[in-house]
């Protein structure tokens, strides 16, 4: 009886998403963006295709206090945020793997297709000095 519950147990881990517990950086990010990452590990920033830097996570949330949000449709701005879970992690998350922001330096706000922020000046201030 035994060895079949320990059977049952393992089966039931084997089958399940090996990522149900999310971080404090992809609750955030989902709850601020609507997205629904699994995994978070990565964050782009880009200008007409060239990436610029690459954050961590962590740090870009950081950035993220204290923003506003702000009515307003989907932006297109010549800098990209991307939100990415990494090719090597993709096999530990089953979820939302990309997601790309729109971000204008010129009144701080960076937004998806379904919200937008108005963000710190540190984060213009940091896109500003990497052009």
């Amino acid at each position: 009886m035994k060895k079949i519950f320990i059977a049952f147990c393992l089966l039931l881990t084997a089958c399940s998403d090996p990522s149900p517990l999310k971080s404090d950086i992809e609750v955030k990010i989902n709850e601020l963006f609507g997205t629904k990452f699994g995994l978070l590990d990565q964050v782009y920033i880009q200008s007409e295709g060239k990436t610029l830097t690459v954050l961590n996570p962590s740090e870009f949330l950081g950035y993220l206090e204290g923003a506003e949000k702000t009515a307003g449709e989907e932006i297109t701005g010549a800098i990209v945020i991307v939100l990415k879970t990494s090719s090597e992690m993709k096999e530990y998350s089953k979820e939302q793997t990309i997601e790309e922001l729109s971000f204008v330096t010129d009144n701080k706000l960076i937004c998806n297709e379904d919200y937008c922020y108005k963000t710190s000046k540190e984060l213009a201030d940091l896109i500003e000095s990497l052009k």
